[in-house]
């Protein structure tokens, strides 16, 4: 009997080992309409490298568990924003905005493990954006599993697992569009506009032309909402400014790196020469101690504060920090 059970346990454990599978192409996921992308090949270091800063030491803070996030692989592809009016009173209204998007995660586990995940930790997840615990419907769809979310204000989010394959998001419609582009019936996202996956990375992300025109936009009525000015003023912000800043910024690459002195974070952002010409006199280097320089514009109540150390330049007036 006890050889029994040890051959069940070895079994099992190579059963677990053999299941394991490659880094999973989830670019390829990724539908055509994706104006942001983010991605990272491990969930669990990303967010244990964060917790483990120096600045969140020393702040105390409970580190949560993080072991069930360990070596899952995700991409996030946000395909749009959504602007819903909230009414105040009947003369007082403020706007949501909202964005569309899927996550994408390959657990490199079995099945039963990714269903798992997303019935305790997805519904948990939405349970606390939702601020309470939402209906659940659960049905089979494509080959799996799938999780509809409802709100008691009607808000939804849905999930779909296939094999070790966890799709989540908040528009069902994107989640269809990941799939579509998985079988070749839609075009994915042109990778050919992201940079080359890297080990070295722990998060990646990218924001399309039509991404920073969109957020430009989200930026204007978000500023616009908050201003105290008269409503031709605010109008005027909802107009200029995202037209400022599409005309300043095309697109954007991001990368976060863990070094021995903490989290490296990387920005290229693409713009017209003569802009990024003024940016580079703008940021040029003070004959003052880097640390010192900066030091006295930190206000006094800051809890942390990130220094950039470089500026480059490159000839096609991409600023790369």
């Amino acid at each position: 009997m006890k050889a029994v059970l040890i051959f069940i346990v070895v079994s099992i454990s190579l059963g677990f080992v053999s299941c394991a599978s490659p880094r999973a192409d989830l670019r390829a996921l990724v539908p055509a309409e994706t104006i942001i992308y983010l991605e990272t090949d491990d969930i669990g270091a990303s967010l244990r490298s964060v917790f483990e800063s120096r600045p969140l030491k020393e702040s105390k803070v409970k580190v949560p568990n993080l072991s069930a996030l360990d070596g899952i692989q995700a991409a996030v592809a946000i395909t749009g924003f959504e602007m819903h009016e909230e009414k105040l009173s009947d003369e007082q209204s403020v706007g949501k905005i909202t964005p569309r998007f899927a996550l994408i995660a390959d657990t490199h586990g079995w099945n039963f493990q990714a269903r798992g995940f997303a019935e305790t930790k997805l519904a948990s997840f939405v349970a606390d954006i939702y601020g309470g615990e939402p209906k659940l419907e659960k049905s089979e769809k494509e080959g799996g599993s799938y999780y509809a979310w409802t709100a008691a204000d009607g808000r939804k989010a849905f999930a779909l697992v296939i094999g070790s394959m966890i799709y989540f998001g908040n528009d069902e419609s994107v989640i269809e569009h990941c799939l579509a582009a998985k079988k070749g019936e839609m075009p994915a996202f042109d990778a050919k506009a992201l940079h080359q996956p890297s080990p070295e990375n722990l998060a990646y992300g990218y924001i399309s032309p039509d991404g920073m025109a969109q957020l430009a936009n989200v930026l204007g009525i978000r500023l616009a909402s908050e201003s105290a000015e008269q409503g031709e003023v605010r109008t005027a912000i909802a107009g200029i400014l995202p037209r400022l800043i599409r005309g300043a910024v095309s697109d954007v690459h991001w990368t976060a790196k863990k070094t021995d002195k903490g989290i490296e974070d990387r920005w290229e952002i693409e713009m017209p020469k003569e802009i990024a010409a003024v940016l580079s006199e703008t940021l040029a280097p003070s004959d003052e101690p880097a640390d010192q320089a900066a030091a006295s514009l930190i206000p006094a109540n800051a809890v942390s504060a990130t220094r950039y150390s470089s500026v480059i330049l490159r000839s096609r007036g991409e600023a790369s920090f």
